[in-house]
């Protein structure tokens, strides 16, 4: 039986990644991507989560930072194949 990744693990670079998907109701973020007001077919971005955290960082210690913001500070990077 395989041990759950860490967090550390997961924040690790995959080499496939970032990369543009067309969003598809099998996705298990689905839900979560249409309530933000992407429909099916949309361009989606897929990341590393070490590329998530220097915008969590840069957010101000008490501050909150929407996952809106952080989507479309992604979607604003280049190099996204």
């Amino acid at each position: 039986m395989d041990m759950k990744k860490t967090w550390v693990q997961k924040c690790e670079d995959k080499k496939t990644l970032p990369k543009v998907l067309k969003l598809e109701k099998r996705f298990p973020c689905y839900n979560a991507v249409h309530k933000m007001g992407a429909n099916e077919g949309d361009p989606v971005v897929l990341v590393n989560a070490s590329e998530i955290m220097p915008i969590m960082a840069r957010v101000p210690k008490g501050k909150l930072i929407a996952i809106g913001d952080i989507c479309r500070t992604v979607a604003k990077k280049p190099k996204v194949t």
